[in-house]
Formats: structure tokens, C-alpha cells, sequence
């Protein structure tokens, strides 16, 4: 065995092993491994072996995947975009056409990534790119194979633009990628393909509540909640319970705002006992935090109704997970939440009648609010600065009426 020979099977080792660890979702592992590799690429093809460039562009994009399940985006965006100009100079100078897909792949992921970096405009267009692509290569060369691929690109290209704010057209490509997965599902019988339906379903559903139709929204919350629910009791596939409990938190959310406030806490209550079993029973604490927000939302939802007492006692378990996630965890993106639910439990105390329970909430609630945006130029936040500080001023002047009263 020739001394280049013998690289290269250490080269396909290494793949296999990254191979093996990105099946894993050990990203870490896989990184390093897709990293090792990818060097090892270059040298051979700085020695003159051509051939393995798409294999570089592959591995760069698979580090790129890796850095952005690690958080690492500015590092996923520069081997995503490594492998984006290796593929288009094999396509331009290479009449290497069938790495098209590959092409197309790759813009989509990068599109993803500019999309979590913030930057919403250059996410857009790679992701129209990637969709033009996808397009052209299912309705002129018949790969009719990459529809699926065709729909996901689709559903992205939507949440960019809600992201954006053009609603509209967000709706647009939503409706074309839920429209494009329903056909392969029912056409075809493409059912792997339902939880991609269900998740679309949730999507376009959000995109129609922030656009005002509540009712068309409701419909697709519970289209999506059907399938996770079908997808959970009849295929076993319990890997969406998480999914199937946060369909039926967003849905209460839906239902709270048409005023079906019963509903509401039904779903609620059935997101919240699938939370608490996930936490408690199968250690998915990673879902803490969904499960403090469904407890506010559920607190929020009784002190609608009245029943106070209950909503007090949520509103307070949620804020005690709030703490401990970011005391024990320093889970520090929680906080702006943690002080909307200091406020939250400051509206309801004020309406028991404890109102210097209600007052330290407020004035807990402010003084973080007043730091986020202060410190962490968190500017978003300011309304919700000004709401809490109303509150207060309410509160203190309840205090105060009630102080007089108590001296006549």
C-alpha cells in the first residue's frame, strides 16, 4: 500500500467516525472528526488530486451543520459559505451538474444560519436562491425526488419573511410548502413526511395569528395537534410528545386571544401534564423552560377566569423555575421572561388584594426589566418597562387610598 493509499484510508476513517457521531447528535465529536477530515482534503488536493473537491464542499457543509447545532453561527457561517463557493466553482467551471441538489442543499442551510445570526435580508436571499434552484431542478429536470427538499426550502423562506415582518408573503409560502407536503403525503404516501406537514401546519398557524385571521389560525393549530397526536398514539413515535405539548400550549394561546378562555385552559392544562411528565418521569430537563412558560401562560389564563388563587399558585411555580434555571443553570436569555412573570404575578395579587405583595413584584419585575435595558441594550423590552412601571404607579396608589382609609 502506496503511503498516499494509506491517507486515504485514514481520511475515510476519520469520515466514518464524524459520519457516525453527527448520526449520534454528538456534534461536538463530529465537528472535530469533519474538521480533521476537511484539512486532510485540502492537503490532498493542494498536491494536485482535484477529484476530492466535492468531497471538501460536503465536509465543510456537515462542519457548518455542526457549528450551528453547537451555537457557534459565526463559524458555521464561514464553512457553510467555504462550501457554497466550492460547489458553484465545481457547477461553473466543471459542468458538474448533478452537484446542483448539493448547491441547493447548502444555500438552504446557510439561509437558516444568516436567519439565527439575525441577519434577515441575506437569509432571504439564500433561501430564494436555494428555492429558485430547487424549482428549477423539479420542473425542468423532473427530480421529482427533491420535492420534500422543494416544501422545507418553502416553510424557511416563510418563517424569514415573518421574521422580516412581510406577513403576506410569508402566508404565501407557507400555504405552497403545506399545500406541496400534503400532496406527497396523500399522492404519494409519503408519510415519513408527516411530521413536517404537522410542523408546517404549526408555522403557517403562526404566522395567521400574527397576522389577525384567529380563526384560520385555530385551524391549523388543531390540524397540527391532530397529526402529533396521531403520530404519538398510533406510530409510537414519542419523539413528539415535546412538539405535540407545545402545539397545545400555542393553541391556548390561539384560543385565549379568540376568548374561549375554558378551551384555553383545557390546553393548557393538557400542555402542562405532558410537560411535567417529560420533566419528571423521562429527565427531559431541557424542557424547563417550556414548561415555565406553559405554567404562566395556564396563570394567566385562570386569572382571566377569575379563579385566582389557582392562577397565583401557577404564576408562582413558574417563577420558581424561572430562578432556578437561571440561578443554577445561569440560563440568563430566561430573564426578560422571568420578569414578565413577576409582573404577571403582581397583576394578580393586586386583584386578591394583597397589593404589597403585588408592589414587590412590580418592583422586582422593573428593577430587571430597567437592567435589560439599560445594560443589555435590550430595547424590545422598553414597553414592557413602561406596562410594568404603570402597574406599579397603580398599585401605590391603591396603597395609598387604602393607607388614608385605614387613618380616618
Amino acid at each position: 500500500m502506496s503511503k498516499q493509499d494509506k491517507r486515504v484510508d485514514e481520511l475515510f476513517a476519520l469520515f466514518n467516525k464524524a459520519v457516525e457521531a453527527f448520526q449520534q447528535a454528538q456534534f461536538k465529536e463530529a465537528s472535530e472528526f469533519f474538521s480533521v477530515y476537511a484539512n486532510g482534503l485540502d492537503k490532498l488536493i493542494a498536491e494536485g488530486l482535484s477529484n476530492w473537491r466535492p468531497d471538501l464542499a460536503g465536509s465543510r457543509m456537515n462542519l457548518g451543520i455542526c457549528f450551528s447545532e453547537l451555537g457557534d453561527l459565526k463559524a458555521a457561517r464561514g464553512e457553510l459559505e467555504a462550501s457554497l463557493s466550492l460547489y458553484q466553482e465545481l457547477i461553473d467551471t466543471e459542468a458538474r451538474h448533478e452537484l446542483r441538489p448539493s448547491l441547493a442543499r447548502t444555500r438552504m442551510i446557510l439561509g437558516n444560519c444568516l436567519r439565527n445570526i439575525g441577519d434577515l435580508n441575506a437569509a432571504r436571499g439564500e433561501l430564494e436562491a436555494s428555492l429558485n434552484l430547487y424549482q428549477h431542478l423539479v420542473d425542468s429536470d423532473a427530480r421529482h425526488d427533491l420535492r420534500p427538499s422543494l416544501a422545507g426550502t418553502r416553510m424557511n423562506l416563510g418563517i424569514c419573511l415573518r421574521n422580516i415582518g412581510d406577513l403576506n408573503a410569508a402566508r404565501s409560502e407557507l400555504e405552497a410548502s403545506l399545500t406541496l407536503y400534503q400532496d406527497l403525503v396523500d399522492t404519494d404516501a409519503r408519510h415519513e413526511l408527516l411530521p413536517e406537514l404537522a410542523g408546517t401546519r404549526m408555522i403557517l398557524g403562526n404566522c395567521l395569528r400574527n397576522i389577525g385571521d384567529l380563526n384560520a389560525a385555530r385551524g391549523e393549530y388543531e390540524a397540527s395537534l391532530s397529526l402529533y397526536q396521531d403520530l404519538v398514539d398510533t406510530k409510537a413515535r414519542h419523539e413528539f410528545q415535546p412538539s405535540l405539548a407545545g402545539t397545545h400550549m400555542i393553541l391556548g394561546n390561539c384560543l385565549r386571544n379568540l376568548g374561549d378562555l375554558n378551551a384555553a385552559r383545557g390546553e393548557y392544562e393538557a400542555s402542562l401534564s405532558l410537560y411535567q411528565h417529560l420533566v419528571d418521569t423521562e429527565a427531559r430537563h431541557e424542557l424547563r423552560p417550556e414548561f415555565a412558560l406553559t405554567r404562566m401562560n395556564l396563570g394567566n389564563c385562570l386569572s382571566e377566569l377569575g379563579d385566582l388563587n389557582a392562577a397565583r399558585g401557577e404564576l408562582e411555580a413558574s417563577l420558581s423555575l424561572y430562578q432556578d434555571l437561571i440561578e443554577t443553570e445561569a440560563r440568563h436569555d430566561l430573564r426578560a421572561f422571568l420578569a414578565q412573570t413577576r409582573m404577571n404575578l403582581g397583576l394578580c395579587l393586586r386583584n386578591i388584594g394583597d397589593l404589597k405583595g403585588a408592589r414587590d413584584e412590580y418592583e422586582a419585575s422593573l428593577s430587571l426589566y430597567q437592567h435589560l435595558v439599560d445594560s443589555e441594550a435590550r430595547h424590545d423590552l422598553r414597553p414592557s418597562l413602561a406596562r410594568t412601571r404603570m402597574n406599579l404607579g397603580i398599585c401605590l396608589k391603591k396603597l395609598g387610598d387604602a393607607t388614608e382609609t385605614d387613618d380616618l
